[in-house]
């Protein structure tokens, strides 16, 4: 390789990024060529240069990068070594070194010039071609044209803005104050006038600056680069659009990190894992509150928007149990958890789950749902030790909390999105989830008069609109894969098979009161409520155990002992009603009747049985067979099976009479119908 030339080894240290010891070492140990000559300055007047050529690649090129200037500099270099490494950092040389050569051999003129440029391609693996493209490259920007495409360092950054203008201009980017680019431009203009050619004296990027030398002494120095714009002041763009062109090439997460903050940041830009599904249905719940980009009307009149509180099971997607309300709290998150784990004829959806993700807020860190301790229960009784207890271990759930604030820990946020953006927007109300997406005449005063006119939904007619089209839709469609959430729940293996009981899940309702079961029901909040198993229990006083966020269903207790879950009562039509549920009905109030008859049967059957076996003595059924009547029981057996035959030959007798009789009739018919024939 052709030698470029003798460095100082103060110079070799700085491009080798080492210490002058260490490049004395190794001129000492010979990894180094070194030559000393006279210097005034040197040690017993000489000092050492250092061949260039023994330095490393990437040195070589920072020397020539000096040597000729140009638009390359130490950010290039690095970065360049950085994606090519020191193979590309060779080619570079080699290119440099083949154009040189061609130099030389155009300038001696000895011999066959184009025959000595193709010895030293052919010695390349090029083509003459090729060579004398690096030529033009290099004549026109130098080393910089020799390398390959790289971002260049000041790619973005404007010529005419200095470093420390940056600076100037992401500062006030940065703060809480959030100020605009032309803010920020005013900004930088006034401080400008301010400072003027005292500037670069305050500026961290200039070499031999207080305060790069302050940093210095802190060890920060290196962090900031040096200016190549030092001694004038300020370099600032002449407008706001030179300056928006470099806003651009900010990142965007450091920009939003500076102006939102960590938790923001966090939720965009933090990198995050890609996690698996369980492979088990009820494997793992996520539970979550959400409320819907959309108003309506509550009970009381008012305009609100209305909250979802869900359960969704992780392998299939689907939602297990939920509840529309206007305030979700503990209470609708333990009455959607029970709801989630009973089986129901409602639902398709039921099992207890091994685990539950859910969130971190005060309402799922209830005791009652949650609990502290684990505690034993007697499943099948609803005893005080339940009520006092967590449902949770009760059922052996374990949990996982969701850190603060972390949506995209919870896979039933996404859900939630799908059901906004699929259904939830075509719906009357719709507010949209931003400002930029909200209707342009949504305001207040439109949404009165909406109301008003009878074109919002009430909380009432949203909640069955979810239950009866929206929830279905939901569990029904694929979204793009093979099954759907509900094929995927139902065809799935469940990782529990145990199942508790309505009184095992009961314990988890704070609500109690006395009640007396009329043949209606039981009555509870203006509603109806009904189960089979009530019919026995007429005029009866029992304890209810309810919900004050959930009117669907009940559970009744007699006796501190769990009775049934009683639902909804069904309400008939006086006409039009449809035949199953009337059959429905109509086979409730038979077997009503025929188990009221059975019980009075079965008493009254039960009663002779024992008397006879007190009164009578037993019956000898050998005996009774060989003749011998000797037992009172047997005589007035014989003599009512007598009376039981003659009964029966009267019967004949009177039936072959009524028989002789008709035939009788019909003979003198038909003997009147003949003389009537003969006397025509």
């Amino acid at each position: 390789m052709k030698r470029y030339g003798l460095v100082t080894t103060a110079e070799a240290a700085k491009l080798t990024n080492q210490a002058l010891m260490t490049v004395h070492r190794k001129i000492k140990s010979g990894e180094y060529s070194a030559v000393a000559v006279d210097m005034p300055c040197g040690r017993g007047g000489k000092q050492y240069m250092v061949d260039i050529t023994d330095l490393p690649k990437s040195a070589q090129m920072r020397y020539i990068a000096q040597m000729e200037g140009g638009n390359i500099g130490e950010a290039d270099i690095v970065s360049y070594q950085q994606r090519y490494g020191d193979k590309g950092v060779n080619e570079v040389l080699m290119r440099r070194n083949a154009v040189l050569e061609c130099r030389v051999i155009e300038k001696d003129g000895n011999g066959n010039i184009t025959a000595r440029k193709n010895e030293v391609a052919a010695r390349l693996g090029v083509t003459l071609r090729t060579i004398y493209r690096w030529r033009d490259a290099y004549e026109a920007r130098g080393l910089a044209g020799l390398m390959d495409k790289i971002e260049q360092s000041n790619k973005g950054k404007p010529k005419n803005m200095c470093l420390f203008a940056q600076d100037v201009i992401k500062a006030n980017l940065y703060s809480a104050a959030k100020h605009t680019n032309r803010s920020a431009y005013e900004k930088l203009k006034k401080l400008n006038t301010e400072l003027g050619c005292k500037a670069c004296e305050r500026c961290p990027h200039c070499e031999g600056s207080i305060v790069r030398r302050e940093m210095a002494l802190q060890g920060a120095a290196q962090e900031y680069e040096l200016c190549d714009q030092a001694g004038g002041g300020l370099v600032i763009p002449g407008s706001v659009s030179a300056l928006n062109r470099y806003v651009q090439t900010i990142p965007a997460d450091e920009l939003a990190y500076a102006r939102y903050g960590h938790r923001y940041w966090e939720a965009k830009y933090m990198p995050k894992a890609q996690r698996t599904k369980p492979e088990k249905i009820n494997e793992c719940w996520f539970g979550d509150h959400h409320m819907f980009d959309l108003f309506v009307i509550d009970d009381d009149g008012r305009i609100v928007r209305p909250w979802m509180t869900a359960w969704s099971d992780a392998t299939s997607g689907a939602f297990v149990g939920w509840c529309i309300t206007t305030n979700p709290n503990s209470t609708t998150i333990a009455e959607t958890f029970v709801r989630a784990v009973a089986k129901s004829k409602q639902s398709p959806f039921y099992g207890v789950p091994s685990t539950i993700y859910i969130d971190n807020g005060k309402d799922y860190r209830s005791k009652r749902f949650e609990g502290d301790r684990e505690t034993e229960h007697v499943i099948g009784r609803l005893n005080e030790k339940m009520v006092n207890t967590s449902l949770l271990q009760a059922l052996g759930v374990a949990v996982i909390h969701a850190q603060p604030y972390k949506a995209w820990s919870k896979i039933i946020e996404r859900l939630f999105g799908i059901i906004e953006d699929r259904y939830i927007r075509d719906l009357p109300g719709w507010c949209g989830n931003s400002p930029s997406q909200r209707p342009q005449d949504l305001t207040r005063a439109y949404l009165e008069k909406q109301a008003e006119r009878g074109r919002l939904l009430t909380i009432a007619q949203f909640e069955r609109i979810m239950r009866e089209q929206i929830i279905p839709a939901y569990h029904n469609e694929a979204f793009d894969k093979e099954q759907s959430p509900l094929e995927i729940y139902e065809s799935g293996e469940k990782a529990r098979s145990d199942q508790p009981d309505w009184d095992v899940l009961a314990m988890i309702r704070t609500e109690q009161t006395v009640r007396k079961v009329s043949y209606m029901g039981i009555k509870l909040r203006n509603q109806w409520y009904w189960d089979d198993t009530l019919r026995h229990m007429v005029g009866q006083d029992v304890t209810v155990r309810y919900s004050k966020d959930d009117d669907l269903s009940i559970s009744v207790i007699a006796d501190n002992k769990f009775i049934c879950e009683a639902a909804l009562k069904d309400k008939l039509k006086l006409i039009g009603e449809n035949e199953d549920k009337l059959a429905a009905h109509m086979q409730l109030q038979h077997l009503s009747v025929q188990e009221v008859r059975s019980g009075i049967s079965n008493a009254k059957r039960a009663v002779q049985i024992g008397l006879r076996n007190v009164y009578y003595e037993p019956i000898d059924i050998m005996a009774a067979g060989t003749g011998n009547i000797t037992t009172l029981e047997y005589r007035r057996a014989a003599k009512a099976k007598a009376a039981r035959r003659a009964e029966l030959a009267e019967e004949v007798r009177r039936n072959k009479a009524s028989e002789d009789t008709a035939n009788d009739t019909v003979r003198d018919m038909f003997m009147a119908m003949g003389r009537a024939h003969g006397n025509k």
